[in-house]
């Protein structure tokens, strides 16, 4: 209802304005203060313009030339490289993709023992790639070298880090999560 009221009497008051001096103060001294006729009033105006041009006004404005040029040049070159390799990537960086990599993967040397704690200091640096088993159409985490590369931790082979072992509480913790109902 409110609303309907606020259209309403908002169009009332734009027509009601139409014709109407824009003035802050009563300039005639008539009997109950009206107008027996309609009278014109001058008002003071001032009007900015601003026009569009399709060229450059002041000559730094000259640089949106060049990238004018290069954007469109960069879009062919686009263009010509997604009509040559047609097809899409997967992004192997994506949490969902990661986590299937993860789970799909072999057992590392390099990192044994880091499943019940989490990986650790050297675990953090052990080089891995992303690489591929045709003959099962599967890809798997490996590792890239036998040690780290650089590093405190470069002068070493596999880890010797046993296993970390906490009793099973977070699978407990995990296992025996109650549900909603």
């Amino acid at each position: 209802m409110a609303e309907a009221l606020a259209a309403y009497s908002g169009s009332a008051l734009a027509l009601g304005a139409v014709n109407t001096p824009l003035r802050h103060s009563w300039d005639f001294a008539l009997p109950g203060n009206q107008l027996k006729t309609e009278a014109r009033q001058r008002f003071n105006a001032t009007l900015t313009t601003q026009e569009y041009t399709s060229g450059h006004a002041a000559p730094w404005q000259t640089l949106f030339y060049a990238v004018l040029a290069v954007v469109p040049a960069l879009s062919l070159c686009c263009l010509y490289y997604t009509l040559r390799r047609p097809g899409l990537v997967t992004d192997l960086t994506e949490p969902q993709n990661l986590f299937a990599l993860a789970i799909n993967s072999p057992p590392s040397a390099q990192i044994k023992g880091s499943c019940g704690g989490g990986p650790r200091g050297r675990d953090l640096v052990v080089p891995w790639r992303v690489a591929y088993a045709p003959s099962a159409n599967h890809y798997f985490f490996d590792e890239a070298a036998e040690r780290p590369w650089r590093g405190k931790y470069a002068a070493e082979g596999a880890t010797k880090a046993r296993p970390v072992v906490d009793g099973a509480s977070s699978y407990k913790r995990l296992s025996a999560g109650r549900g909603w109902l």
